[in-house]
């Protein structure tokens, strides 16, 4: 299977713009530079927390439309390519990786990379 040269790899970031909610389905189709929309599921916002919230209050998603709001500029990294006539499925946790580290933005910080098994390598690399 030949890969488009036009299309997005796994762990591209991206700034797209959010083009449809559908909290019905929990999603959100964020328009991309290439011109196919990404999907971008509620579980993979950095709100999905306050779904969480929202839904043990009973207020199911209510708020979905207001957290992802049509026409808003938007960063997300994809995590699966585009197969046939879908495209490329989204998240807003956004990580930059290594083959030594990875980092993530929002919060979590710099971790030592899972595949790195000697422990005085990895506490080397946590300073």
């Amino acid at each position: 299977m030949e890969s488009d040269p036009a299309s997005y790899q796994v762990g591209d970031i991206l700034m797209g713009k959010v083009e449809r909610v559908l909290p019905g389905l929990r999603c959100a189709f964020v328009a991309l530079a290439l011109g196919r929309a990404g999907f971008l599921p509620i579980d993979e916002t950095r709100y999905s927390e306050l779904f969480v919230l929202d839904a043990a209050r009973g207020a199911g998603d209510r708020n979905v439309g207001r957290a992802l709001q049509v026409g808003s500029p938007i960063l997300v990294q994809v995590v699966r390519t585009q197969e046939g006539n879908k495209g490329p499925k989204l998240t807003q946790r956004v990580s930059l990786t290594s083959s030594l580290i990875v980092y993530v933005p929002s919060g979590q910080g710099v971790s030592v990379s899972q595949k790195i098994k000697d422990s005085a390598t990895r506490e080397r690399l946590r300073v």
